[in-house]
């Protein structure tokens, strides 16, 4: 069953074993959070980013620390090719306010 939502924000921080194809073509959603600040396991892993952005056209990327793990996504070549926009947080200590 599909399920329509304003925002998904993604398990385990943006884990390749739990954001699955699957996952993403089950819910019509636009919007996708991925909350990690990459210190540990050094999520978001790019190919769960990369199942979002080929599977969901015209979709947000939000994130909610940049980092060495998230800042690939900012690339304006990869944002035309897989027509996605990426979000950060407006400062470095991280936190995104995302209105619903």
């Amino acid at each position: 069953t599909r399920r329509s939502s304003d925002l998904v924000k993604l398990a385990h921080h943006g884990s390749k074993n739990n954001v699955s194809r699957e996952l993403i073509g089950s819910v019509d959603c636009g919007r996708y959070l991925f909350s990690s600040n990459g210190r540990i396991f050094h999520h978001p892993d790019p190919v769960a980013v990369s199942r979002v952005v080929v599977d969901k056209s015209d979709c947000e990327l939000l994130f909610n620390y940049r980092t060495e793990y998230t800042e690939i996504w900012e690339s304006s070549r990869l944002q035309r090719r897989f027509r996605y926009t990426a979000t950060y947080p407006e400062n470095s200590d991280g936190g995104l306010l995302v209105d619903l």
